[in-house]
């Protein structure tokens, strides 16, 4: 899940890291950009997905923010786990 519009720096990530998911599992990997309303919705549909171990959100780490700014349904500090840095941009 990439809660940013397509073509986006967020989404050119994301689609370097699913063809080599492809690559090394044989898996497709799919992204679902939803840029809507800010990355929050985008993020609350990640937080809510089964634990199957199959969804990966690709977001920036600004998100931790929208906890004092906006009332959220999740709280990405609780709610999420970090696996890995993908990329580092100014």
């Amino acid at each position: 899940m990439a809660p940013f519009t397509a073509d986006g720096s967020n989404d050119l990530v994301a689609c370097v890291l699913s063809h080599k998911v492809h690559e090394v599992s044989g898996q497709p990997a799919i992204i679902d950009n939803r840029p809507y309303g800010g990355p929050a919705i985008g993020i609350e549909l990640v937080v809510r997905a089964a634990p199957e171990g199959y969804t990966l959100l690709a977001t920036a780490g600004g998100i931790t923010i929208s906890v004092s700014l906006h009332k959220l349904l999740f709280n990405p500090l609780k709610d999420l786990s970090p696996v890995m840095l993908l990329a580092q941009m100014p």
